[in-house]
């Protein structure tokens, strides 16, 4: 919760937090580990710790981008890697939906990858007030909210829907977390290997197999 966000006008915060620690099936070997150049999204470069290993891995490629799956121990998770190729970044998510998404892990098959990925950590973080105002959660924020279930001495409403949350992603697995705060105020986030690159930015996300 950012300072400032809490206020004397606060009266209640609610918290839903989850957490994720899993590591990979196939674990990288740290000695394979080195630094090389990353490209960011600006043209910028920047050296970072880049894991290296050959094995086999679900794959897929299509217009424009490879994906290659990193199975979690259990296999019941899995990180997909999708790594733009002769397009940026900002290209190919023009392209990406839902359907799209699904349609590329349909297409994930076993095949020998050398793969190359970065060790990463990113933190980010959301005001959602005006994305859920949009889609269409708009009386909760106004005069108009009826909390008197929770409180009946004062009229309440929610004045802000605040996400964070973080990835670090390494040679053992990857560990996650996120939280999202509601803030409450009174009125007054097969031969030849396939060669896998992501030295420059790539999207990733996590899905049950469920």
């Amino acid at each position: 919760i950012p300072s400032g966000a809490i206020t004397d006008l606060t009266r209640l915060v609610l918290v839903d937090a989850v957490y994720f620690n899993a590591g990979w099936r196939n674990k990288f070997d740290p000695k394979n580990t080195a630094d090389a150049t990353f490209t960011r999204a600006d043209g910028s470069t920047v050296q970072a710790p880049m894991m290296h290993e050959t094995e086999s891995m679900p794959y897929a490629a299509g217009s424009g981008w490879q994906a290659v799956e990193l199975p979690y121990d259990g296999d019941e998770l899995g990180m997909v890697v999708v790594v733009p190729q002769d397009r940026t970044l900002a290209d190919l998510e023009k392209d990406l939906t839902g359907s799209t998404l699904t349609q590329m892990i349909s297409q994930l098959s076993s095949v020998d990858v050398r793969l190359s990925l970065p060790k990463f950590h990113v933190e980010s973080s959301f005001k959602l007030r005006s994305a859920l105002e949009s889609l269409g959660m708009k009386a909760a924020f106004s005069g108009q909210a009826d909390f008197s279930a929770m409180c009946s001495s004062e009229a309440l409403y929610v004045s802000d829907v605040i996400h964070k949350g973080y990835v670090d992603v390494d040679e053992l697995g990857t560990e996650a977390a996120g939280a999202t705060a509601v803030l409450m105020a009174g009125r007054g986030i097969p031969t030849e290997p396939k060669v896998v690159n992501a030295s420059s930015p790539f999207f990733y996300f996590v899905y049950d197999h469920a």
